[in-house]
């Protein structure tokens, strides 16, 4: 009996050790603080908002990164840049979604540059993203930092890899500048296994890659971590390489491609892209990897993607702009919208300029305000197409697209205005449009997020609000 009290009583203990390990293993898991990324974007030839928008998706959907957002201001003489100081420290991993190719004279303040590189040197994580790389040929320790980039052929030296995975430098002046043909279906081949390639095939194809041949840059601490083939050349370049600046570490890659008008493409919904894009910007925090390997990543014969969101109907439609030319609203996909019905001879046509001054507020964060002329209330809008465009133009200086007079109740109200007030077909925000100067605001998706009647101004804090709140989405 006593040495069945002796047992009992251990195995008790011992369950309480475990238990206690348990709720304290448990504990640092939920407690766990999420690394912390900030993407800075604000201009590229690419579609830099929409690059920004798919990238916070991606890395939202893990439940690992706390994200935040700084965009620069848009032009080298907007207002703005004298505070625009972003600060680095604050965070584990900065995503580079900036791209001055073609635009030299639009650039970070020095202040900026300097803090980017303390940042690295002191063990920040860097990632470069997709054409990032092209970007900020006047800053010689970017260069450093990205190891390689889109240069000319005086400009560094270039990494050249064979079949079997030897790399040739080339030096300055011999060979090209960098450039890449058409974007094709390539597959990957990896050079180096590394926490955040370990477990994915040894070659797996990827859709619509760049292949950057003559990649140029000082390639120092570099290491290549996957290649492939570029039929224009019939010689193999790097596809992704990381670089140890300081104590801090950069990736760099062409994959992420999303040039202005796709939405979505396959290059984005890659599986390859997007474990890639997960795991590095968790190696670049942590220098270890956790985010899985997914079944479903790409073969070397096959391409995964990840499905497409439903798309909103609202993009099916097909307007005439006030000159009488047909404007899909597709046009405006991944942007926020405010759509309002006006009119020339209402008491709210003040409001005019406070669409104005929003749509110049915000349009460069990628909100558009949609004008279309009504003439269902009291006989408001009288004018013909040309008449009301001329009267915008003198009387307010609209620039936000204005379209075709339409009827926006009643028997005879225009497809789209169905569309937006039945309560079947946008469920919340339904209803018949009251008077002049009704709004709709549209989320980056497609679907009504809010709905304001005549009175509230343009201009009023609830509006401001929604749409600040939708753009960062």
């Amino acid at each position: 009996m006593l040495i069945r009290r002796r047992v009992t009583k251990a195995l008790l203990c011992l369950i309480t050790v475990i238990g206690a390990a348990a709720i304290l293993f448990a504990g640092d898991e939920v407690n766990a603080s999420p690394i912390k990324v900030l993407i800075v974007d604000g201009f590229s030839n690419h579609d830099w908002r929409q690059t920004t928008r798919e990238t916070k998706r991606i890395l939202n959907d893990t439940g690992l990164f706390d994200i935040e957002v700084t965009t620069t201001p848009a032009q080298p003489d907007a207002p703005g840049w004298d505070t625009w100081r972003p600060k680095f420290g604050q965070y584990d991993v900065v995503i580079q979604n900036t791209n001055n190719i073609g635009k030299k004279q639009i650039h970070w303040p020095r202040e900026v540059e300097k803090a980017l590189e303390n940042f690295v040197k002191s063990g920040g994580g860097l990632y470069i993203l997709h054409s990032a790389n092209n970007a900020f040929s006047h800053w010689k320790e970017y260069d450093h930092m990205i190891g390689l980039g889109w240069r000319d052929k005086d400009t560094g030296t270039a990494l050249e890899i064979s079949k079997d995975g030897k790399i040739t430098r080339i030096p300055p002046g011999e060979g090209k500048g960098t450039s890449h043909g058409p974007r094709l279906d390539t597959v990957v081949r990896i050079l180096n296994r590394h926490p955040i390639n370990n477990g994915f095939h040894g070659h797996w194809k990827t859709p619509s890659l760049e292949v950057y041949v003559y990649a140029r840059g000082p390639a120092q601490n570099l290491t290549v971590l996957s290649y492939a083939y570029d039929k224009g050349t019939q010689k193999y370049w790097p596809i992704d390489w990381i670089v140890q600046y300081g104590k801090g570490r950069v990736y760099n890659s062409t994959f992420g491609h999303l040039w202005s008008g796709e939405v979505e493409p396959a290059s984005i919904r890659c599986i390859g892209f997007q474990t890639t894009l997960i795991r590095a910007v968790e190696w670049l925090a942590t220098g270890k990897v956790t985010w899985p390997v997914p079944s479903n990543f790409p073969t070397e014969n096959t391409i995964s993607l990840k499905e497409r969101k439903p798309e909103s109907k609202l993009y099916a439609f097909t307007m005439n702009d006030i000159e009488g030319k047909p404007v899909s609203l597709s046009k405006y996909r991944g942007q926020v919208l405010l759509v309002v019905n006006v009119a020339s001879k209402c008491g709210f046509t003040k409001q005019y300029a406070g669409l104005q001054k929003l749509y110049d507020q915000y349009r460069d964060q990628g909100l558009v305000v949609l004008g279309f002329p009504a003439n269902n209330f009291g006989g408001q809008e009288p004018g013909t197409d040309s008449e009301i465009q001329n009267f915008c133009r003198v009387q307010f200086n609209i620039t936000f697209p204005m379209f075709s007079k339409i009827s926006v109740r009643g028997d005879d109200i225009h497809p789209f205005y169905e569309y937006l007030t039945n309560p079947d077909k946008n469920p919340g925000f339904g209803g018949p449009i009251q008077w002049n100067f009704n709004k709709f605001l549209i989320g980056r998706d497609g679907k009504t997020v809010a709905r304001y009647p005549s009175k509230t101004e343009p201009l009023d804090s609830k509006v401001t609000e929604a749409v600040e709140r939708e753009l960062q989405r």
